[in-house]
């Protein structure tokens, strides 16, 4: 029999509605909703190659959030092309056109949807952990996109979105987590993310009995035994370079779980 291969695709860090200009980054980047609508087709488009042509079976398709940049900054208020519920719609489209082509031009059985909710999607102006979901647009975005695959009957779609920062899932005697990333922060200096990475997933491993952890947030593509960090859509920015972090194109994480090895 043939062993089943598992895709987990991560889909996080999009800030559509924020804009890069050019001249801010010295020619880097240019960032703004139509290309952020070109990058994301051209994501579908190249999940659907990398698919095929590695024989996946099932699909993990995890949101990891940030998927708008909203206005929780002053800055972001004054520019961000659109606001943040214009940005939540055409992400929603952007996202259910996406399912759809994949479930129509793959071989796949099955798509399981995981939806994690950003700190850039929240509505008020800190982080709140006990109602965090109820005030977030990224939260009722996800709910939407399970009530409109219903309705356009894309049936094979299974939906995991949870209250809490953190979903789990078990596959292949293995527990997955899934987060955004904003849980640590990083304090620089020679080791740069990894320390900081490290401490939390030992700890939250220790508590929910995990064995690897897929995270967003820091806009770094990193592969590692016990977590991977996902990139960004966006792209580097006026942030990125005021800060003297390293470039990095726009890219996303994809990994394949196969049932034996």
């Amino acid at each position: 029999d043939k062993e089943k291969n598992v895709g987990i695709a991560l889909f996080s860090d999009a800030h559509l509605d924020e804009v890069v200009n050019p001249e801010t980054v010295l020619g880097l980047n240019e960032y703004n909703s139509d290309i952020a609508e070109q990058r994301i087709k051209k994501y579908f488009g190249n999940l659907k190659k990398v698919m095929d042509k590695n024989r996946v079976d099932e699909l993990i398709f995890a949101s990891l959030g940030d998927i708008i940049g909203g206005f929780i900054h002053e800055e972001l208020a004054q520019t961000n092309s659109v606001t943040p519920m214009a940005g939540i719609q055409k992400a929603k489209s952007l996202i259910i056109s996406g399912l759809k082509y994949l479930i129509e031009n793959t071989q796949i059985s099955k798509i399981t949807f995981v939806g994690i909710c950003g700190n850039h999607s929240r509505t008020t102006k800190k982080m709140q952990y006990s109602n965090g979901y109820d005030l977030s647009y990224e939260y009722f975005m996800y709910l939407d996109i399970k009530e409109s695959c219903n309705l356009i009957g894309l049936n094979n779609i299974e939906f995991l979105i949870p209250k809490s920062e953190y979903a789990v899932i078990d596959i292949f005697g293995q527990r997955l987590l899934f987060a955004h990333g904003h849980q640590f922060k990083t304090q620089g200096g020679i080791g740069g993310i990894y320390p900081a990475l490290f401490r939390w997933y030992f700890k939250i491993a220790s508590v929910l009995k995990i064995d690897k952890a897929f995270i967003g947030h820091y806009h770094q593509l990193i592969y590692t035994k016990e977590v991977i960090v996902n990139g960004s859509i966006k792209s580097y920015d006026a942030y990125a370079i005021g800060h003297g972090l390293a470039y990095e194109p726009a890219q996303q994480a994809f990994t394949i779980l196969n049932e034996k090895r």
